[in-house]
């Protein structure tokens, strides 16, 4: 049989570890959802980096560019 004495403190044991158990449920989800969304973060981002468009656009430069880097527009204009 249980004294009252070890009831109470029974509950008290309970009562702690069902708060802790909440508290690592929320940390756990919270930590699962912004692990999800940097993911997709990361795929999202990497889908606009390698788009056609984003290509043309680092590749265009560099078909105006010199050897010595300056621009072939602005040396026929001198």
């Amino acid at each position: 049989m249980i004294g009252i004495a070890d009831q109470k403190l029974w509950n008290l044991g309970v009562g702690l570890l069902s708060k802790w158990n909440a508290f690592a449920f929320l940390f756990i989800a919270k930590y699962i959802t912004i692990k999800y969304v940097l993911v997709h973060l990361r795929i999202l981002n990497w889908l606009v980096v390698n788009s056609p468009g984003a290509m043309e656009q680092r590749i265009i430069p560099d078909l105006h560019r010199g050897i010595d880097g300056d621009s072939q527009i602005s040396q026929n204009r001198m």
